[in-house]
């Protein structure tokens, strides 16, 4: 049990120390001597990260790929860049569900991420089922003891212009749980 804890510590350890460089790599790209006149902007930054990730320098570790593409997607979609953001997360969570597997914290915030995506680009219906698919996982791995975390999942389809049947999938899902939870007996 401690060898896998400290092989788990050592894998943690060697993953911050790639981000770690990935992002000072990234950052040395914004310096104007680096950037060769180009102005620089967070957008230019985000894109010179793409482009290593797609030139495949993270190839050999899936796993600080994919929470870098992670972060570009959600950081592309806080800049109303969706089309972009959505390519991103979708590798992200490929990757994620392949590596970490489909219950994975990361994974999950991946779904959301996409799911928050695919909703402000008008594709309600992937995103309901992605984000139901996530509300499910969390209910399973989190337990009932977190209806705060799935509620939300729940509210968050109503921006898929269903507010009055998810709320009402809502009020249901919380009598099923207080009625479940030994506390409410």
């Amino acid at each position: 049990r401690a060898e896998a804890a400290a092989e788990e510590a050592q894998k943690q350890a060697d993953r911050s120390a790639t981000v770690n460089a990935f992002l000072q790599e990234m950052l040395r790209s914004v310096d104007p001597s680096q950037a060769m006149g180009r102005e620089v902007s967070v957008r230019y930054a985000l894109d010179e990260a793409a482009r290593r990730i797609e030139q495949g320098a993270l190839a050999q570790q899936p796993e600080v790929e994919a929470a870098l593409r992670l972060t570009l997607g959600e950081t592309y979609a806080a800049l109303g860049l969706y089309p972009v953001a959505e390519t991103h997360l979708r590798a992200a969570l490929e990757t994620q569900n392949r590596v970490l597997g489909a219950e994975h914290r990361d994974t999950l915030r991946a779904n959301r991420a996409l799911a928050g995506v695919l909703r402000v680009r008008g594709q309600f219906a992937e995103a309901e089922t992605l984000l139901r698919q996530t509300a499910e996982a969390q209910r399973r791995v989190l337990g009932a003891d977190h209806p705060a975390r799935i509620m939300r999942h729940l509210a968050y389809l109503t921006g898929a212009g269903r507010a009055v049947e998810v709320f009402a999938e809502g009020v249901q899902f919380l009598i099923v749980e207080f009625r479940s939870d030994h506390r409410f007996k």
